[in-house]
Parts: structure tokens; sequence; C-alpha cells
């Protein structure tokens, strides 16, 4: 496994050993190509990401488009990109608004103004600056908050995120704190999590891969696959093995 770099309050790093680092910025994939950009994340279902300064675009088959603070892409390797747009699900089909998120992981996506819905069963819900999802196809929605596990239920709070994989959650207000294990840890407003029940942190920012993988940002809580969490202040440090790293 090789060795993986931090850069203050950024985030670059693959399931592979590579990382790279840019302020502000969370860029990284499941099979070892990673970039990033300034305030960007950029991901897919295969392993495969892109990254443009305040944009996404990319898909599962290690095709990648960007547009700046843009995302468009799907799981067939197509992708659309508009301007501080997301729009796109697991089937390969997409769909754009401004400054919106919709998917799941069944091919449905909907589209909402600063807004994510989604779950893992094909049902999303939607609401403005909100984020309300679980893996059993129930969600959500409350106004700038995050509250949902891996049984579905879900617990809402304002700017807040609480839950883990065992079907526990736990909320406080511009918070994330949750693991794999059980274990949560908080951090300023910041929600980082993936396909697989492993999640990471960063300040005002989304961190997640398909593979079980983790990041880290300023303000954050870091932990790898094995329920070991650790704290470090705007430090990006990670690895998946259980062996933290500073």
């Amino acid at each position: 496994m090789r060795p993986w770099g931090y850069s203050s309050r950024t985030v670059g790093y693959d399931s592979r050993g590579y990382s790279s680092d840019s302020s502000r910025t969370v860029g990284y994939e499941t099979r070892c190509y990673s970039s990033d950009s300034s305030r960007t994340v950029g991901y897919d279902t295969r392993g495969y990401s892109s990254d443009s300064s305040r944009t996404v675009g990319y898909d599962s088959r290690g095709c990648s488009s960007d547009s700046s603070r843009t995302v468009g892409y799907d799981s067939r390797g197509y992708s659309s990109d508009s301007s501080r747009t997301v729009g796109y699900d697991s089937r390969g089909y997409s769909s754009d608004s401004s400054r919106t998120v919709g998917y799941d992981t069944r091919g449905y996506s909907s589209d909402s103004s600063r807004t994510v819905g989604y779950d893992s069963r094909g049902y999303s819900s939607d609401s403005s600056r909100t984020v309300g999802y679980d893996t059993r196809g129930y969600s959500s929605d409350r106004s700038r908050t995050v509250g949902y596990d891996t049984w579905g239920y879900s617990s809402d709070r304002c700017r807040s995120v609480g839950y883990d994989t065992r079907g526990y959650s736990s909320d406080r207000s511009r918070t994330v704190g949750y693991d794999t294990r059980g274990y949560s840890s908080e951090s300023s407003r910041t929600v980082g999590y993936d396909t697989r029940g492993y999640s990471s942190d960063s300040s005002r920012s989304v961190g997640y891969d398909t593979r079980v993988y983790s990041s880290d940002s300023s303000r954050t809580v870091r932990y790898d696959t094995r329920g070991y969490s650790s704290d470090s202040s705007r430090t990006v440090g990670y690895e998946t093995l259980g062996l933290q790293q500073q």
C-alpha cells in the first residue's frame, strides 16, 4: 500500500494508495486515478474521477467531462454538464438542474435547487439544501439537514448529520458523526460517506467513494475501515487497512 498524501483543508486519494491534494478540495476514486481542484468533487461508481473548480463531471466508465460549477454524469459513461448542476443515476440516465443533486442507484433521478435526495433502492427525495436518504429506500428531508443510516431509519436535525451503518443515528447542529462500526465523531458543516458504509468528513465538503474508503479535511473526522477514528484539524491522513496516519 502506498502512503497517503495530505494538504491543509484538502483531500485527494484513491483506493490504491495514490493521493493528490488541493486546498478546499475533494478528489478521489476507487481505482487509483485521482485529480483534485479547489472546491470540487469528482467521482463515479466505478472508481474513476475527474475534478474541476466547483465542478464535477464523470461517469462509471472512466469517461469524465468537467465544466466550472457543474456536475453531469451517469453510471454508463454518458455525461451531461450544466453550470452549477448535478443530475445522474446508476443506469445511464442523467438529469440536470442548476445547483442541484438528485440521483439514486436504481436509475431514477430527481433534481431540486441546492438539494440532495436519494437512496440505494431507487427512491429519491429532494428538498432545498437538504440531504436525506438511507440504504433501504427510505428517505427523509429537512432543510440543510442530513439524517440517515443503513437500516432504513433516518433522523433529521437542521444543519446536522448523524448516522452509522448499524442503524443508530446521532444528531448535532452543523455536525457530522458516524463510521462503519457504530462509532461516531463530529466535524462542523461537513458530510462524507460512501456506498459501502464508510464515511468521511471535510469542512464544507463532500467526500465519499464506492469502495469503502474515506477521506478527511479541515475540522474533520478521520477514521478507517476498521472502526478506528482519529482527528486532526486541517489535516488529511488516512488509509484502508486500519492503520492511521497523520
